[in-house]
């Protein structure tokens, strides 16, 4: 939006005993700098979702084919554990087969089971709250996509 205001927050994986597949494709996602220059999308249905979609206006065609030649263009199998659900603040890759992932705004436990869900914010709430609060289209889509200028993974606290 332009504004001075929070940015970032923090991600904690979800054990690899409960989700080792989901983890690692998304670490793998993270090492490989594919988040980077990608866009939040969408808020609608509990949730904010990410997609592979430059958000400076590129051709989608290109990121489409970086996930692809590092053979993360999507999940190998929905993955679930009941030990790690979808409540507010986790994170879930979506349920068609793409390497776009959610965050869940609220317990979507009920809605999304089955789902993978391979993480949690345990900071920058304020940033989350910054992209709900983010101007619509149709009450659904992002008047702008919101994107992702970096993302890395932190060493174990």
């Amino acid at each position: 939006d332009g504004k001075i205001g929070p940015t970032k927050f923090v991600l904690e994986m979800a054990p690899l005993e409960y989700m080792p597949h989901s983890v690692f494709i998304f670490l793998e996602m993270v090492s490989n700098n594919l988040l980077e220059g990608c866009s939040f999308i969408l808020n609608a249905l509990h949730m904010i979702k990410w997609a592979p979609l430059p958000y400076d206006g590129s051709p989608p065609k290109t990121r489409a084919e970086q996930f692809k030649k590092k053979g993360l263009q999507s999940v190998a199998f929905q993955e679930y554990s009941p030990k790690f659900p979808h409540t507010k603040y986790t994170i879930g890759f979506a349920a068609d087969g793409s390497p776009s992932f959610y965050i869940n705004t609220e317990d979507n436990s009920e809605i999304h089971i089955n789902e993978p869900c391979f993480a949690k914010i345990v900071s920058g709430f304020d940033a989350i709250k910054r992209l709900e609060k983010s101007p619509r289209r149709n009450g659904i889509w992002f008047e702008q996509r919101i994107g992702i200028k970096k993302a890395i993974i932190l060493p174990p606290m």
